[in-house]
């Protein structure tokens, strides 16, 4: 987590509620650390209006990916481009 204080370019944090291998705790320190002006993060979870509780490997391979996280990755480059 050294030099995280010195990213200053757009950043979009990503994790699934049910992720172990990045779980949203240690995400979100690491999204606190960040100093980008432009910086995003989403846990994605049911709590947080998605289908379900996302684990790691779902994010990009889960059933509902294409539906759900890609269009934020999509939009957040159309966004940050």
């Amino acid at each position: 987590t050294q030099g995280l204080q010195n990213i200053t370019v757009p950043f979009f944090f990503l994790a699934g509620a049910l992720d172990q291998l990045a779980p949203p705790g240690v995400v979100i320190q690491a999204y606190q650390r960040v100093n980008s002006p432009q910086k995003r993060i989403e846990i994605l979870s049911e709590a947080n209006g998605f289908k379900h509780d996302y684990g790691h490997v779902d994010l990009v391979l889960g059933k509902s990916a294409p539906e759900e996280v890609f269009p934020l990755l999509l939009d957040w480059v159309a966004d940050n481009d």
